[in-house]
């Protein structure tokens, strides 16, 4: 009788490891989960300052247009020539490895008299499950790229997808970088023409604007929207400027 005991007493051992083990598995699940959520949340709600101080907004009557991504050989020259034909100075986030890859765009940007910021290396998927490690070495070589470019190094960065972790924080800190956020999305990612220039004509006095320079429409929906006498009327500086 004592072998058929053991085996039973083996047998129920299995099983509650194995109801544990799928037990422990579905709590790792939903915390994943619940992490995935408040990125998300995060990312749509920038200026929640939970992991740390955010500029975001000024608190003057100045605006800032923001422009993430880039550069892009499609589309920065046209944006370029946008912003001079209406003698406004912007604020460019960079991704290191596309500074890289047109390093002319870059000097012209800074040349036109626009700040640059710094906007990670590679713009990953998954840079928000990134370690303190990771996001250091996506900040530093994004500040790598640029410098060398540029001659000098950005002060200001904004996290791709917005997404601001303890990590981030850290690797942000040791890099002398301050976070930008924003107080008014383009939402330019999708849409129309059309619903963009909407979108822009709820920019008020004191807003920093998200857009992004790789999107075709996002150009022309800001040229219609500059041509407004609502915009004609609104004082545009680089985002460093209005902080300032």
């Amino acid at each position: 009788m004592k072998p058929v005991w053991l085996i039973r007493c083996i047998t129920l051992a299995i099983a509650a490891a194995l109801l544990l083990y799928s037990a422990v598995l579905w709590w790792l699940l939903a915390l994943l989960l619940a992490y995935i959520c408040l990125m998300a949340w995060i990312a749509f709600h920038p200026n929640t300052q939970i992991f740390s101080p955010c500029y975001y907004r000024h608190q003057g009557n100045l605006v800032s247009l923001s422009f993430d991504d880039g550069p892009h050989p499609d589309t920065t020259p046209e944006l370029l020539q946008l912003l001079a034909k209406y003698q406004i100075k912007a604020t460019f986030f960079l991704v290191g490895a596309r500074a890289e890859a047109y390093p002319e765009l870059v000097q012209q940007i800074a040349a036109e008299g626009h700040e640059i910021g710094n906007h990670s290396h590679t713009h990953s998927y998954l840079i928000s499950l990134f370690s303190k490690g990771g996001w250091d070495e996506e900040l530093a070589a994004c500040q790598q790229s640029l410098t060398k470019v540029l001659g000098y190094s950005p002060l200001i960065y904004r996290p791709p997808y917005g997404v601001s972790t303890p990590n981030t924080v850290h690797a942000a800190a040791r890099h002398s970088l301050q976070q930008i956020g924003w107080s008014c999305h383009g939402r330019d990612f999708f849409g129309s023409v059309g619903e963009i220039t909407q979108r822009l004509r709820g920019v008020k006095r004191g807003d920093i604007v998200l857009l992004h320079e790789t999107k075709i429409n996002t150009i022309s929906a800001l040229a219609d929207w500059l041509a407004t006498e609502q915009a004609s009327k609104l004082d545009f500086t680089t985002v460093s400027h209005g902080a300032n």
